[in-house]
């Protein structure tokens, strides 16, 4: 096909090219037919998509001996949704904000922000919901099918030795129900009555089709466990779930974790994913947190508060503040709300506290907060 194409336009080896092969795992060794292909044509820039199988799940990670460098295309962001909807500039300013500055929003912009970021949980990967004028909810036939017919039960699976397709569904609405959750793989066995080695086969294989992300666990002194026993997981996008089980009110129960998949939805095309984690230990845990690569410390640790517990004073997040005290005295402590907003302390940690919906957003403008610990 190369050959072909560049003997009709004329093209030599050291014409500058971008070559754009997509679904690319469907062709045996496909990354070594890559690689020829770029030893061939030393000045061009060789790209394959991939539905699953890639050789890295985050971007920036490297294969193929340093030569293949994986970049991860995350679902709709949703700044990328604010602004196909024109919401961005009306709500926000034309600039939206400057990078690397604080971001003072109204009370009534904050509840129009967070009706935005309430259809985008719901039905930000539908094209209806994204369109500036719609109103409605979108049906969401067409995301849950296109993910049955696609991925679930046709070739990408059967590609990855995945040949059981009923049992494959009934895990991935498993795992959808326990979204921002966290699993051991003894629960989900049992739940899914499935052996533990074919369970670790098709969570692997829906992480490699960008389905769901798993976050590894840490312990009390933010200590990585040896053995991955428990994990928490994830939807790559949270209207995943109203695609399987129907939309969900933000005053539901189920929402503040869907609010907590959406942020983490974030960060999937950032290497900054290679270093979330999660804590938890008896009686406690934090919700989401960064391990420095370096000190190996947690030095960002969030708590999502969508009932706005710890506004106005009155009990604080205890929890936290004593994890970052004895881990990393330094981390920045991160409350997300859902409407509290501005600084707080708790026995002498500071505390910023955001509305988790302007945070989501404020992640795709400031780059020290989409990657936490740049790489080169």
């Amino acid at each position: 096909m190369v050959k072909l194409f560049t003997t009709h336009h004329g093209h030599s080896p050291e014409s500058d090219l971008i070559f754009l092969f997509d679904e690319v795992q469907y062709v045996r060794n496909w990354q070594k037919a890559l690689l020829e292909i770029a030893e061939a044509w030393p000045k061009a820039r060789v790209v394959g998509a991939v539905s699953s199988a890639a050789p890295a799940l985050t971007t920036g990670e490297v294969s193929s001996q340093g030569r293949i460098s994986v970049f991860v295309l995350p679902p709709l962001m949703f700044i990328e949704f604010l602004r196909f909807r024109g919401s961005e500039e009306k709500l926000l300013g034309p600039e939206g904000g400057q990078a690397g500055q604080s971001l003072a929003v109204s009370q009534g912009v904050l509840r129009a922000l967070n009706a935005e970021f309430h259809r985008y949980v719901n039905f930000g990967g539908f094209l209806e919901a994204v369109l500036p004028l719609a109103r409605g909810n979108p049906a969401p036939t067409f995301i849950r099918d296109g993910v049955a017919d696609r991925v679930l039960h046709k070739d990408l699976a059967s590609l990855s030795g995945v040949n059981d397709a009923r049992e494959l569904n009934r895990l991935f609405a498993l795992v959808a129900v326990n979204t921002g959750l966290e699993v051991t793989m003894e629960e989900l066995a049992k739940a899914a009555s499935t052996a533990k080695n074919t369970l670790r086969k098709y969570l692997d294989y829906l992480e490699s089709a960008f389905l769901i992300r798993r976050l590894p666990r840490v312990d009390r002194q933010g200590r990585r466990f040896q053995r991955a026993v428990a994990f928490k997981v994830y939807l790559t996008s949270p209207c995943l779930y109203a695609a399987l089980f129907g939309p969900v009110a933000p005053e539901s129960e189920v929402f503040p974790r869907l609010a907590e998949t959406a942020l983490v939805g974030q960060w999937l095309g950032s290497s900054a994913m290679a270093d979330l984690a999660y804590a938890s230990w008896r009686g406690g845990g934090i919700d989401l947190l960064s391990i420095g690569p370096e000190s190996n410390k947690p030095d960002h640790v969030y708590e999502i508060d969508w009932a706005d517990a710890h506004a106005g004073g009155g009990k604080g997040p205890k929890q936290l503040a004593g994890f970052v005290d004895g881990t990393n005295p330094a981390a920045k402590a991160i409350v997300l709300t859902r409407t509290t907003a501005g600084p707080a302390a708790m026995g002498g940690l500071d505390i910023t506290m955001a509305p988790l919906s302007l945070y989501a957003y404020w992640l795709q403008r400031d780059p020290t907060l989409r990657n936490f610990h740049p790489k080169g």
